[in-house]
């Protein structure tokens, strides 16, 4: 019955992006960016920041993927990545 339960569950559809699991974690993800830095650097940085946080655990391809399906009206809080030579398409 539980692996019924389990299997329902990971079927549900949208499923959340990765980096809105923790509030935490996207906070961080926010920061850094605003930093500058770019997704491929913040999956490594959190990798080794947080060795025990499993759900802190993203690839750079979900943070680019989160970044991509804001909404453009809070862009702004990516501008600076433009001047770091990484930007989405949409900057």
């Amino acid at each position: 019955m539980v692996a019924d339960q389990a299997a329902r569950a990971s079927r549900v559809r949208p499923k959340p992006f990765a980096v809105e699991r923790d509030s935490g974690l996207r906070d961080e993800v926010v920061r850094l960016l605003k930093r500058g830095w770019s997704p491929g650097s913040i999956a490594r940085r959190l990798r080794l920041d947080h060795p025990d946080r499993q759900a802190w655990r993203v690839s750079h391809e979900a943070i680019y993927q989160w970044v991509y399906a804001q909404p453009v009206s809070t862009l702004h809080v990516f501008a600076a990545l433009s001047c770091e030579g990484w930007s989405p398409a949409w900057i």
